[in-house]
């Protein structure tokens, strides 16, 4: 094996295993090597997602089940620590984000471009995939993207600006559209700066929780409702839901306008969603699954570090590797505390 760089500082690594439901032990393991085309970063920072909560907690997801222990996580910042042979892309030492997801590149999906639903998919930090709560991680080069002037911890919230940016995407976002986003949680926030920052001529904000409107206004949204205290009553071309909250898709339709889209962003709390049909077919709707992202890095990137979404707000409590176990219990136990937690992992 012919490496173009450093060999890792460490031979050994300490990972932070989901042994079972509720519990977290360290494991010290042997430090990974790159193979050709791929890249050995050092993980810097986590951002914990609710599915890494929902893991944490219940040891599965919407019937998918973790049978053995796994290192969570997937939302993530690092650095460039080695290279693997034939990686030309990138150098030693940069500062980096990548996407969690690895494709087959084999199946009917990948050969389309739709790599997102590849009937293969390794996801990091979804189980039996090993995450990036350890000290280092292997990536294919072709999924790692350098950064410059962001901090590690606002950079591990990029891949989730991944999803709304590929949410607008699939709902044909174009300048001079309205948005309505439902949920004002880190994503939903995401989503209204990627909506203005892509041309949106008005984003309403929607929520229950003030603290978290007056969070929308400051980062962009030109209205915000609180729906304890009133409905939605303006129409927009897009909608988009972002609380995984049973009721609220059919909240979503009736607030957007004729022709418009409604893209279901969150992931649903519940197994069945009942939609009234009766307003979608008169105002012929089109609603929009949304699975993760495609092709959307790179853009995600670019208006982080432009400035045109801010992720540094979002971050509202961070936590030493050491203390994880406390800091997913803190994240399900404070839910309407936290926007975002991030775990730091290595200095």
């Amino acid at each position: 094996m012919v490496f173009y760089g450093a060999a890792p500082r460490k031979k050994r690594m300490k990972a932070y295993v989901c042994e079972k439901p509720g519990v977290i032990r360290v494991e010290e393991r042997e430090s990974p090597k790159p193979g050709r085309g791929e890249v050995l970063l050092r993980v810097k920072c986590v951002g914990v997602c609710g599915s890494d909560v929902h893991w944490f907690k219940h040891g599965e997801i919407s019937g998918k089940v973790m049978r053995k222990p796994t290192v969570l996580g997937h939302e993530f910042s690092a650095v460039v620590e080695a290279l693997g042979e034939g990686v030309e892309n990138l150098e030693i030492g940069q500062k980096v984000v990548a996407e969690p997801g690895v494709p087959c590149g084999k199946c009917q999906m990948c050969f389309k471009g739709l790599y997102n639903l590849c009937t293969d998919m390794q996801f990091c930090g979804t189980p039996p995939t090993d995450g990036v709560f350890q000290e280092f991680y292997i990536s294919p080069s072709r999924f790692v993207f350098p950064f410059q002037k962001m901090e590690f911890e606002e950079a591990a919230l990029v891949e989730p600006v991944a999803i709304a940016i590929h949410t607008l995407n699939m709902c044909q976002m174009r300048p001079g559209l309205s948005v309505t986003v439902f949920g004002c949680g880190a994503v939903g926030l995401m989503a209204i700066q990627a909506a203005k920052a892509l041309g949106a001529s008005t984003v309403l904000g929607v929520d229950i929780q003030d603290s978290r409107l007056e969070l929308a206004r400051k980062l962009g949204a030109d209205a915000v409702v609180n729906t304890r205290h009133g409905p939605v009553t303006a129409l927009a071309d897009i909608v988009i839901e972002s609380t995984g909250a049973g009721p609220v898709p059919n909240l979503c339709l009736k607030a957007a306008a004729m022709g418009g889209k409604v893209g279901i962003l969150g992931i649903p709390a519940v197994d069945t969603i009942t939609i009234d049909p009766h307003t979608p077919r008169r105002r012929e709707l089109t609603m929009i699954f949304v699975r993760r992202y495609r092709h959307c890095f790179p853009a995600a990137v670019n208006l982080c570090e432009q400035g045109r979404i801010q992720l540094a707000p979002l971050v509202t409590h961070v936590f030493e590797v050491q203390r994880l176990q406390e800091a997913l219990e803190f994240v399900a136990d404070h839910p309407d505390q936290v926007v975002r937690a991030v775990i730091r992992v290595s200095a």
